[in-house]
């Protein structure tokens, strides 16, 4: 298994986030921490990571996925306004976050099987939906209202409100499907997963009405479901097992190239103005030895349309995710690295034993002594 895939390990050093702000159409081949001045440290939960920007709201959403918590910060100056508690255990662990900027929503998934809705202003819990069992990815259809949530037990993909968070109806796609993505050009939904005896599923349904509409094998092992906000523009779906992405028509689901990346994707953001696809990870497999990868990270764009590569570059540290401020037009980066990046004591941070995607397995219990999310 590579990248974040059902099941791996991720082994990564705690301590500070690192948030840097890159031009996104001034990308440089090697990124530097030190050279960035930093504006603002704020200390924040257990592993930082999954960031969600409510770009009407200026709010950034950062998932402290070990403790069970939600920072939200002010994204003109990096302020924490709160942290606010998810899902109905007290630290459970976070897999997933997924905005609706018309409802003013922002939907987090966590271990024990809830979906908890916040405002996307205050951070307020809204309410609260107990899942089934081994419920996987969300994605919003922000033209219809309506959030997707994968159930891998059952084969089902369930459709709830937006606005009130309500359960709508219940899919059944069979299978085990993992992940989610909404495609709102064409109106269609993708639908990732695994057949029961191995290699890759896909499902793709009308998005107003749930109907599925196609179903086909695809790869070994996708994990990842990208589309992007540009019309006619194509879906990207990530094979963990080969380091590879598939490039599909949003319409007919048709394969349209395969793309080699060479990394392990740890996060992706979308650039709503280009539809540029930015990956971050590390080299192939280099999560899966028994020791922290400290080595430098990677940075991918893959261009809106074609799906090809159209820049790669090295991070100076692992990433742990990266999000789109298109306002502002920055690239927000998470490394996680050394504490006297930021000026504060280096050492302080220990190896977090992390897993993500699934299997229906919850996360190693972490502690840390915290970290930093810092805007430069």
């Amino acid at each position: 298994m590579k990248g974040r895939p059902r099941g791996a390990r991720l082994w990564l050093r705690a301590g500070p986030v690192i948030l840097l702000a890159l031009a996104l159409l001034g990308l440089i081949s090697a990124i530097p921490v030190r050279a960035s001045p930093v504006l603002r440290t704020v200390s924040v939960g257990l592993f930082p990571s999954l960031p969600v920007v409510a770009e009407a709201q200026g709010r950034l959403f950062v998932a402290n996925t070990n403790d069970g918590t939600v920072s939200v910060l002010n994204t003109r100056d990096g302020r924490l306004l709160r942290t606010t508690p998810v899902g109905n255990q007290a630290g459970a662990h976070i897999w997933n976050i997924a905005s609706d900027a018309p409802s003013g929503h922002v939907f987090v998934r966590t271990g024990d099987d809830v979906l908890t809705m916040l405002d996307a202003t205050s951070g307020a819990v809204v309410r609260t939906l107990s899942l089934g069992l081994c419920s996987q990815g969300l994605a919003v259809d922000t033209r219809d209202a309506r959030l997707f949530v994968a159930q891998c037990q059952d084969g089902t993909v369930r459709m709830i409100d937006a606005r009130s968070g309500r359960m709508v109806t219940t899919i059944h796609v069979g299978g085990q499907p993992r992940e989610v993505a909404v495609d709102e050009q064409t109106g269609r939904v993708f639908v990732v997963g695994n057949e029961p005896g191995g290699g890759g599923r896909i499902s793709l349904l009308d998005a107003a009405s749930g109907r599925v509409l196609r179903t086909f094998a695809l790869g070994a092992d996708p994990c990842l479901c990208i589309t992007t906000p540009l019309p006619d523009g194509p879906v990207f779906v990530d094979d963990d097992q080969t380091a590879q992405v598939y490039v599909l028509d949003a319409r007919s689901a048709r394969l349209v190239r395969t793309v080699k990346i060479g990394m392990d994707i740890y996060d992706h953001a979308i650039d709503p103005r280009t539809g540029q696809v930015f990956l971050v990870g590390a080299p192939a497999g280099a999560a899966g030895g028994v020791t922290p990868y400290t080595g430098p990270g990677r940075l991918v764009v893959l261009d809106g349309r074609s799906g090809r590569v159209v820049r790669r570059v090295t991070l100076s540290a692992p990433p742990s995710s990266v999000a789109v401020d298109a306002s502002g037009r920055r690239l927000l980066l998470g490394l996680i690295g050394r504490t006297d990046a930021v000026g504060a004591p280096a050492g302080v941070g220990r190896t977090v034993h992390h897993q993500e995607c699934g299997d229906c397995a919850s996360a190693s219990a972490c502690r840390t002594p915290g970290a930093s999310w810092s805007v430069v």
